[in-house]
Formats: C-alpha cells, structure tokens, sequence
C-alpha cells in the first residue's frame, strides 16, 4: 500500500473503509481487513482471508448476469457496513468495477457514521477513490437510505 493508501484498484476511504474492484480482492491477500464485503454477483469467498459478507445486488434490473436489485438487499448491505464501521472494524468493500455498488453502499453508510448528505460522502469517496460511475438504481437506493430525495 502505497503513502495515499492505494493498492492497485483499491483505495482507503477512511482508516477504517476502504474500496475496491472484484480483481483487487481475487489478485491481493486481504488479511490486513477484518472483514471483507461483497455487492456484487460473484462470491469470492475462497479468495478471502477475512471474515466474509456476501450480498447479490445487481445494479440495476435488467442486468443480464442475475442478481437482486431491491432497495431491501442493498438496506441489508448499507446496515451491515454501517454497523462494521461503527464498531471500528478494518473493512474492504468492492464490486465488479468499485465504481456504482460498492460506492452506493458505502456512501450510504458513511451518511449514517457520520452525518454527512448523501453528496457530501459522495466527494469523500471520490477525494481517495475516484472511480465513482453511480447507475441510477443504486443512486436512487443510496439517497431513499440517508432519507433524501433524488
């Protein structure tokens, strides 16, 4: 990890938070995070050196490749998250890209941490992560969590 707290397609967020892409987690040992978490439709459990959280969010719902794009499934992500980081867990959350799902579910929980808007976890994100790339679906679960409009 470099000085900026970058690894290759990962980056940290906060001392605790740190995003990712699914090849970081397949390609990197992630025994330096307490618990790794999953939003996307592939589990790589067997790649995780942690203890696992797995939630099959699709983007959106026509994606082609499976997955659930319920506001209740991305709640489920966005509460767990929270209550990690809440008891200072070291924690790594990804997707496929690290650019819609993991962002969504982690601005969201950021909100709740640490009582920013929805935009405002959004630059803290981008500030150390700049590969945000939001899909609608996720936004609007994102903003109907931290109890915005869109």
């Amino acid at each position: 990890m470099d000085s900026l707290g970058r690894v290759d397609d990962a980056n940290r967020v906060t001392p605790h938070l740190t995003i990712a892409n699914i090849s970081f987690v397949r390609e990197h040992s992630t025994a330096q995070f307490d618990h790794v978490v999953t939003v996307c439709q592939t589990d790589v459990s067997e790649y995780v050196e942690a203890e696992y959280h797995y939630f099959n969010i699709a983007d959106g719902p026509h994606n082609a490749y499976g997955g659930d794009s319920s506001y209740e499934l991305f709640e489920e992500a966005a509460d767990r998250l929270s209550d990690l980081l809440a008891d200072d867990e070291t924690v790594l959350v990804h997707c496929h890209m690290g650019q819609s799902r993991s962002i969504g579910v982690a601005a969201a929980s950021l909100c709740g941490l640490d009582d920013y808007t929805f935009q405002e976890a959004l630059s803290t994100i981008e500030a150390s992560h700049p590969q945000v790339h939001l899909g609608d679906t996720i936004r609007e679960h994102a903003r109907r969590y931290v109890g915005e409009s869109s």
